[in-house]
């Protein structure tokens, strides 16, 4: 089947469907895979156009890595040539650690969004990008493209436009000091390809892996005061490094920024149902928030398959994801608060110099390496 990468046409589009998917990224594309191998029928709307190069840390836990092999996508990760990464280095005020990592892989969100976009398509989804929606509680969805308006109903919409969902006016609060994420990508020089860099500061840290392209990808959580008091998203990131003491270089132009990163979205708003970042987020470590787009999206179906079904919606997917993300976001907000605190730093880099936390798999898990 041939997607409509290019092509923001809303020209022969039928008036109704079963579920209509806002968003291109895991969560969006695997809900809507999932939705039409049920039988139903599937528009899915990105305002980009893929491929794009979206802001991300680029890594894929051991969590996230199953849940692509329990939706029988386990051969995607091969396909788009996933790095496996099997060790991470941590530096923190002049002190280096190592640990090993096991599951985890980078892979930028260019080749996996486009792998799963290709695979939804494949199951008989409806595609059109470059087209903004804008989506009502009652099902209604209002569609843009580039020869006009068209509307269309759904008896259930799956929200998966990331954190720029505009959900604000429906409940969405972010934390007044929530830190931002940066990204960038630069080319690989002298660079191993099978380890996770990670530089932890006290306003901010930020990782670098190399993709499946050869690219190194730099991805940031950072105080955005703090990027002001530096003048530049660059200056910041190598302020962060010289304190420290790492000798990465990381690049002083061609930064992306998110909105604030630590927010609290409702899961869902009558037949609108929230997947991904559209469901709120906790600011992660790394391998987290590709792992949780689709465990929520893989989550979210059987109740988006269930109310088109019924013709109605209920608060299930509500209590569902409450009890899905509550150990994964305490577990990144312990982490997250850790590296804001001496103490709590000092502690991990002398264990892990010693060696005596390593070999248990702990880094894995705290960083989001492990089922």
């Amino acid at each position: 089947m041939t997607l409509s990468f290019g092509n923001p046409s809303l020209d022969g589009l039928r008036d109704t469907w079963d579920a209509v998917v806002v968003g291109a990224g895991p969560a969006g594309s695997l809900a809507a895979l999932l939705l039409a191998r049920r039988g139903r029928s599937v528009l899915q709307v990105d305002k980009a156009r893929l491929p794009r190069w979206k802001v991300c840390g680029a890594c894929l836990g051991a969590s996230g890595v199953e849940t692509l092999r329990r939706c029988g996508l386990g051969e995607t990760l091969g396909s788009i040539g996933a790095r496996p990464q099997r060790s991470a280095e941590l530096l923190w005020r002049g002190r280096r650690a190592t640990a090993p990592l096991r599951g985890m892989v980078a892979v930028s969100r260019r080749g996996l969004d486009l792998a799963l976009a290709e695979g939804a398509a494949d199951a008989g989804v409806c595609q059109r990008f470059g087209v903004l929606a804008r989506a009502a509680p009652d099902g209604g969805v209002t569609l843009e493209g580039s020869d006009g308006r068209h509307s269309v109903r759904a008896r259930a919409i799956v929200m998966a436009g990331g954190l720029r969902s505009g959900q604000r006016s429906t409940g969405t609060r972010v934390d007044p000091k929530a830190w931002i994420g940066l990204g960038c990508t630069s080319e690989r020089s002298g660079v191993s390809e099978d380890g996770l860099a990670m530089v932890v500061g006290r306003r901010g840290y930020l990782g670098r892996v190399v993709t499946e392209d050869g690219a190194l990808n730099w991805a940031a959580a950072v105080d955005p005061d703090f990027v002001r008091v530096c003048g530049s998203p660059g200056a910041a990131m190598r302020a962060i490094c010289e304190e420290a003491g790492s000798s990465l270089c990381p690049p002083l132009e061609g930064w992306t920024g998110t909105p604030g990163l630590t927010r609290r979205s409702p899961a869902r708003i009558g037949a609108v149902y929230a997947v991904g970042d559209a469901a709120g987020y906790i600011e992660p470590i790394t391998g987290e928030g590709m792992s949780w787009a689709l465990a929520t999206a893989e989550a979210a179906v059987p109740f988006v398959d269930a109310a088109i079904a019924r013709g109605c919606h209920h608060a299930g997917w509500e209590r569902a994801h409450r009890r899905l993300m509550r150990w994964r976001r305490a577990r990144c907000r312990v982490v997250s608060r850790g590296l804001r605190s001496a103490v709590a730093m000092g502690v991990v880099m002398a264990a892990l110099q010693a060696q005596s936390i390593g070999q248990w798999g702990v880094i894995d898990r705290l960083i989001g390496g492990t089922a």
